[in-house]
């Protein structure tokens, strides 16, 4: 529920593995809204590019997006840039209550899906 992911880059590296991360106190205390009114995004300052290097910091970067006004609260998207089409709601199963029926409906129209080939006529050809 308070885990985020980054890939790190690395220079000469075409991919890397996922790196977990905890939101700071800052970032955990900071509630969800399909509205929000801020964007915040991990921020690792590495010198050496190494995780295990001492001079690492890691930072919760954040910004509003819109006014706001004093004694309300704050507001980011936990799950930013990702649409329905990718289940946006399933994602959300750590921090809301979904419901059974989304499940039923989502698996309804994936077996509705027709794929472009048929997969077993193709592995029967090799």
């Amino acid at each position: 529920m308070y885990t985020g992911q980054y890939r790190l880059a690395k220079p000469g590296v075409m991919d890397s593995d996922p790196t977990f991360f905890i939101t700071d106190e800052v970032g955990c205390a900071i509630s969800h809204s399909d509205k929000p009114n801020l964007k915040m995004v991990p921020f690792i300052y590495s010198p050496n590019c190494e995780m295990d290097d001492s001079k690492t910091m890691t930072y919760s970067v954040l910004w509003l997006t819109e006014d706001v006004k004093a004694a309300h609260f704050f507001y980011r998207d936990f799950l930013l840039g990702i649409t329905e089409k990718e289940w946006r709601s399933a994602r959300f199963l750590p921090w809301f209550n979904v419901f059974e029926e989304y499940y039923q409906q989502e698996f309804e129209k994936f077996n509705k899906v027709e794929p472009p080939f048929d997969a077993l006529k193709v592995h029967e050809e090799m």
